[in-house]
């Protein structure tokens, strides 16, 4: 303790305090530079107490908030610093509480929006060929290119064409940037859209998981936003019983297809023909399915699911699809009676069964090797449907404050 009193005073008398109001902010801003070299000029004696850096995100980087040191345990120190303060940030207690961290995927809205101009932007070049020449339209890490090979002196009538082109999109001038340099024309998405597409994915996110919350989650289960891309999610329960909650409310969406079936095995060594595959079934061992690659519905087709029972009593979920899925299920009975269909779930055939008859209102029974548990958590995860955006969990779930190298960390001073 005497020791950790040395050093305090030591540093604080090579800091220095303020002498007078002019200068005193001028001297916190330079704080973080003389306690470094404070520490720096300790006397070899009290060099050898570890001292920490307790610094936190800001725009401009990591910034230096606070010195820990003296302490034995002063990494515990340091945790406990950072978990106060992400306490302080949330609202809420993280500690003996089970938490998990997600990253939302924004880039993918980026990528989907420049090949969706791409396409536009390739028919309008086609069309216009005869007055700006040949060109090769390519899309990078930045957005799209366009080189002008046989008329590069036509630029600035090139940008003007993708530009009333991006208009007509509904596009403004600060949402997607157009620039030219010699015979190449660049366009990216500008800071506007950028903010746009991102506000709106994470309240998307969070309204999507919210809804996952109200399905499989807990009272008192929170979501908000955590910095410019990451979503938190909390849970009052703890131990392994909040982490199966947390893996829930996360869990994948199910894959689900209806899928003719070419032929049943017990054998998976079997090279399959052009256009099929080999899929086990599920709960039965040693037993394989050839289905064809090509769904007749798949999971974006539903728009309805529910736990249910079969006509024997065992746990089933029905699903209903829209009116595309309806139209395609009911053509395909219609023409396919007496052929075996498969229900894929997950890459498993869930239950195979022979078309008996003509399925004209889009309703269908999927029964299989289900526990009632398990068609209830596939049927709120089929009536949610997939992400409006990728997920990604960076963090959890687990017990504990949350990831220090995102908001807070703690670095050697020396």
């Amino acid at each position: 303790m005497i020791r950790q009193f040395a050093v305090i005073l030591l540093l604080l008398a090579a800091v220095g305090l303020p002498a007078n109001a002019s200068s005193e902010q001028s001297k916190y801003e330079e704080l973080p530079i003389r306690l470094q070299r404070a520490v720096e000029q300790l006397p070899d004696s009290l060099n050898d107490i570890p001292t920490y850096w307790f610094e936190r995100m800001s725009v401009d980087g990591w910034e230096k908030t606070m010195l820990i040191f003296g302490y034995e345990n002063n990494k515990k120190s340091c945790e406990e610093v950072r978990v106060s303060s992400l306490e302080q940030k949330t609202g809420f207690s993280l500690r003996d509480r089970q938490h998990a961290l997600v990253k939302v995927r924004v880039e993918e809205i980026y990528d989907a929006l420049i090949e969706d101009i791409w396409s536009d932007v390739a028919t309008l070049l086609r069309e216009r060929r005869n007055r700006i020449g040949s060109s090769h339209l390519n899309i990078t890490s930045e957005g799209l290119t366009i080189r002008l090979v046989e008329k590069p002196d036509k630029s600035v009538e090139a940008v003007s064409l993708v530009r009333s082109l991006i208009r007509r999109r509904g596009f403004d001038g600060d949402e997607m940037v157009i620039s030219v340099k010699g015979s190449v024309v660049n366009i990216r998405i500008g800071k506007a859209r950028h903010l746009v597409s991102e506000e709106r994915a994470l309240r998307q996110v969070i309204n999507f998981i919210q809804q996952r919350i109200n399905e499989v989650g807990t009272v008192g289960t929170s979501v908000q936003q955590w910095g410019v891309n990451h979503i938190l999610i909390h849970t009052p329960r703890t131990g392994s019983v909040g982490e199966l909650e947390l893996k829930n409310i996360m869990a994948p969406t199910p894959q689900i297809t209806l899928q003719p079936v070419v032929a049943r095995l017990s054998d998976s060594n079997w090279a399959p023909e052009l256009g099929t595959k080999v899929l086990p079934a599920k709960g039965e061992s040693g037993v394989f399915y050839v289905v064809e690659r090509t769904a007749i519905i798949t999971g974006e087709d539903i728009v309805a699911a529910e736990a249910t029972f079969d006509q024997n009593g065992r746990p089933a979920f029905e699903f209903r699809l829209g009116p595309s899925g309806t139209l395609r299920l009911g053509d395909y009975t219609a023409e396919n009676i007496g052929s075996p269909v498969a229900v894929v779930l997950d890459n498993e055939v869930a239950s195979a069964f022979v078309i008996q008859f003509h399925v004209p209102g889009g309703k269908a029974i999927v029964t299989g090797d289900f526990s009632v548990s398990e068609t209830e958590f596939l049927a709120a995860l089929l009536r949610i449907g997939p992400p409006p955006v990728g997920l990604e969990i960076v963090e959890g779930p687990k017990i504990g404050s949350i990831q220090a190298n995102l908001y807070f960390r703690c670095t050697p001073s020396k």
